[in-house]
């Protein structure tokens, strides 16, 4: 870690004063930040935003927020989203937003490990491996400004694709077993099928 880096650390921390789970959530969001000599009020604002986010989740399988900020400056509208963590959340986000041809300047992706009670309230921020459970935060800052109603749309919509990405991870296990048992029922052809068709049938089913 950079002095400047340093630096805005020991600066974001004195803003926050006395809360531990926030706390320690800058300590994991700070970690990831890709603009060192920033502006410590800016980075406690966006910090604090994406923490209520994080602490606001309850038993959602996830939240996702998309807004232009006011309180600190920002040259393009943001999406945030945290939900359990999981294969391909980032580059999901990061597809439906270049479908929408809208440009993502700066992403943070801290993951965090957290203790939550019955209800869902956040009572701890630990470090990934010292928790049972990890959690997925995701900070994209978009390329320009977007109106109310397609913020709210956009959210929404993200919401779906974070529900599609549980699903397919839920439904891997699945998936790669009956993959393996399309690829030994290609293999059993080989005697009636040319053996290029079948060596390249089975090349694409290891592939898929």
């Amino acid at each position: 870690m950079t002095i400047a880096e340093e630096s805005l650390q020991d600066r974001v921390a004195a803003l926050i004063g006395a809360h531990p789970r926030l706390r320690a959530f800058a300590e994991a969001y700070l970690m990831r930040n890709t603009r060192p000599g920033a502006d410590a009020d800016a980075v406690h604002h966006e910090i604090a935003g994406v923490f209520k986010l994080l602490d606001g989740r309850g038993r959602e399988p996830a939240v996702v927020r998309a807004f232009t900020p006011t309180d600190y400056e920002c040259s393009g509208s943001v999406v945030e989203a945290t939900t359990d963590d999981l294969p391909y959340l980032v580059d999901s986000i990061a597809a439906e937003l270049e479908a929408r041809d809208i440009g993502v300047r700066r992403v943070v992706h801290p993951i965090v490990g957290t203790e939550r009670d019955h209800d869902g309230r956040l009572l701890r921020v630990l470090r990934p491996r010292d928790s049972a459970r990890r959690e997925s935060v995701m900070h994209f800052e978009l390329d320009r400004r977007l109106p109310d109603a397609e913020l709210a749309e956009l959210g929404q919509r993200l919401l779906q694709v974070l529900a599609d990405v549980r699903r397919v991870v839920a439904d891997y296990p699945a998936m790669s077993q009956q993959i393996g048992r399309m690829v030994e029922r290609a293999r059993s052809g080989a005697g009636e099928y040319p053996f290029d068709e079948v060596n390249e049938t089975m090349a694409f089913l290891r592939w898929l």
